[in-house]
């Protein structure tokens, strides 16, 4: 029986320190059907000679490594990665984070056996030396999104193995311009159209996660326009599937917007007239969402009904406490 080819997408942009763990664990995957295609963003370091010693370590491997002409951001990368890939399969990793060996085997394993759309695995985080394991919690649907939390647990793409067929059949691509956020925009997407998906308890994925640091004023600003782009093009979206089909996500859109304003809320650049003009849906329901603490939700809510001047001092408090 033939077995199924998997494409395995990593973008790559300056990431030297880690490139050769990222590129050996992928290579060194017990699974052999795979092609590994490598989108390099332009990197200015070292990153693509460190790839290519690997590559040269692994003869016989099917490896694309595809040059962009300029920088495009990661969710550009990932499009060009996904439109070369010819797999029954999608996966996903990126370029500093690493895989386990039998990552890929035991995915299509279970996606074989069980006929799944989707396998969606836990995870290890990686902080320096310390390691822990992020897992789905018990009875919480996998993809209810109207219901499960927008973290990277259930959103991110590189702790899936994805069926080719349902981002092609259903032109899915990371929206251009969404770099935060864009595996969130695909991954909401590709949940709605599928209730096929799996839960392989077996943790295979190493997330690396740097050292906190305070975010400059101008990155907040992107994140945030980056956010409600992504917002208003998920909106765009439903709405083009019919009434019927956007008004079963009614519930996630409006706490998705939310989501994606309350940055303006946050850090130096601190925004309440355009907190109170932005989706004004989402401010008369912010009482009913129920995973956010109820101390903030009152404070979001009175920044919605007072004036501006005592807005602001209430936003700054909020602020204060949540950076």
């Amino acid at each position: 029986m033939t077995q199924p080819l998997v494409s395995i997408i990593i973008p790559v942009y300056n990431v030297e320190r880690f490139m050769e763990r990222c590129a050996e664990s992928l290579l060194s995957q017990t699974y052999q059907p795979i092609e590994f295609i490598f989108v390099d963003d332009c990197s200015t370091d070292s990153s693509l000679s460190i790839l290519e010693s690997v590559i040269a370590r692994h003869q016989g491997r099917n490896v694309s490594v595809i040059h962009l002409d300029k920088n495009g951001g990661l969710a550009h990368s990932r499009t060009v990665g996904m439109d070369a890939a010819t797999g029954d399969y999608l996966a996903f990793c990126d370029g500093d984070d690493w895989t386990e060996v039998s990552m890929i085997q035991g995915m299509v394993d279970y996606a074989e056996s069980t006929g799944a759309d989707i396998v969606c695995t836990p995870f290890f985080i990686n902080r320096g030396d310390s390691q822990s394991i992020c897992r789905y919690p018990a009875g919480l649907p996998l993809t209810d999104i109207n219901t499960i939390p927008l973290d990277a647990l259930h959103f991110a793409v590189w702790n899936k193995l994805f069926r080719k067929s349902l981002f092609n059949d259903n032109g899915i691509r990371p929206f251009k311009g969404v770099d935060c956020w864009e595996d969130f925009c695909m991954t909401s997407r590709i949940f709605a159209l599928t209730n096929n998906v799996v839960l392989l308890d077996t943790p295979y994925y190493h997330y690396r996660k740097g050292q906190s640091s305070a975010l400059t004023a101008s990155s907040q600003r992107r994140i945030l326009e980056e956010h409600l782009l992504c917002a208003d093009n998920l909106s765009e979206w439903f709405s083009a599937k019919g009434e019927d089909f956007k008004s079963r996500y009614v519930q996630f859109l409006r706490f998705m917007k939310f989501t994606a304003k309350i940055k303006m809320l946050r850090g130096s650049q601190i925004n309440v007239t355009r907190w109170k003009s932005t989706y004004l849906e989402v401010n008369t329901a912010i009482m009913r969402y129920h995973n956010v603490p109820i101390p903030y939700r009152l404070m979001f809510s009175a920044v919605n009904i007072l004036p501006t001047s005592f807005s602001q001092s209430i936003a700054n408090f909020v602020c204060r406490f949540r950076r």
